[in-house]
């Protein structure tokens, strides 16, 4: 597999899936798209709801849901159902 890495340390593109884009004005070091070139990533729906605090707090995957709970800023309690 190959990497190729940008000066800021994200990567640019791998082998194995293609080429990342990244949005440089809003989250430069988050990957906002990959072109999937090899079909190794789902293309299933993820959808993320944030509660109090911005943290996550349900995270939705195709029929699946499972709940976060925060009980502190070092626990979290999770349930899948």
């Amino acid at each position: 597999m190959t990497i190729n890495n940008g000066a800021g340390g994200n990567i640019l593109s791998k082998s194995s899936v293609g080429d990342y884009s990244y949005d440089a004005d809003e989250q430069p070091h988050a990957v906002k798209g990959v072109t999937n070139s090899a079909g190794k990533i789902p293309s299933l729906t993820l959808e993320t709801v944030f509660g109090g605090l911005n943290r996550k707090y349900n995270i939705a995957y195709e029929k699946e849901i499972i709940k976060l709970h925060c009980l502190d800023d070092m626990h979290l309690w999770l349930a899948v159902v």
